[in-house]
């Protein structure tokens, strides 16, 4: 049967690259073209820079989901490249397969091969949907136990701190990619204290030239018997 596809790619910017979202739509072409299935090119979405974790801020996935919801529907299955592009958040990917189905149409993962129209696609969603959450639970583990890490070695754990500068630790055993020093990690360096304001900083002379030059301005006269 020919089926009218819509295509949804998704790319995080701190996991992947920017190619990542190419990559992703070149799949589920194939995935399409091998089945004798036509793809709608005003219906190929992606997200650029978005977490999975929640569903907030993407456009392209609502914009699909809103064209979903359209009688007569646009398209027949959505193809998804991965489980993870989709979300990353099991009660997510449940309700948002579930919202599609509701409307006729059939979400697609390529790259595990199934969808919603088979009878154990729910039991899939689930499957995968709790290994993709899990990943994002594993990781902030593990971006918690490095930051930790640095912090005992008297290192940054990342950002900046009001007051203190950050002073690279270079390691001059290993050089960087262009030829420079390979940096281990940051530490803290106390910024000098600022000179206090003097009394002519104060002063706020240049506010007479804002003055009208006019001799029977009472706030010029006044000005003036002050300074």
């Amino acid at each position: 049967m020919m089926r009218q596809c819509a295509i949804y790619a998704r790319y995080s910017s701190d996991l992947q690259r920017e190619s990542s979202i190419e990559d992703q739509i070149r799949k589920c072409r194939e995935y399409a073209v091998a089945r004798g299935w036509e793809v709608l090119e005003e219906y190929v979405r992606f997200d650029q820079a978005v977490s999975g974790a929640a569903l907030t801020g993407r456009d392209a996935l609502q914009f699909l989901v809103g064209a979903a919801k359209r009688r007569p529907k646009p398209f027949d299955c959505l193809l998804v490249d991965d489980s993870s592009r989709l979300t990353r958040n099991l009660a997510d990917a449940l309700k948002t397969t579930d919202l599609f189905r509701f409307n006729a149409i059939d979400v697609v993962f390529v790259a595990q091969n199934f969808d919603t129209s088979q009878e154990n696609s729910r039991m899939m969603v689930t499957m995968h949907g709790m290994m993709d959450e899990q990943f994002l639970v594993g990781l902030g583990q593990k971006v918690h136990r490095g930051q930790e890490g640095r912090v005992l070695k008297g290192m940054n754990p990342g950002g900046r701190c009001y007051g203190y500068k950050n002073i690279p630790i270079e390691d001059p055993t290993r050089h960087g990619k262009y030829g420079r020093l390979a940096v281990e990690g940051v530490r803290y360096g106390s910024c000098p204290p600022k000179p206090p304001l003097s009394d002519a900083c104060l002063r706020c002379t240049p506010m007479a030239t804002v003055l009208p030059p006019s001799p029977n301005n009472s706030m010029e006269r006044e000005f003036r018997r002050l300074h």
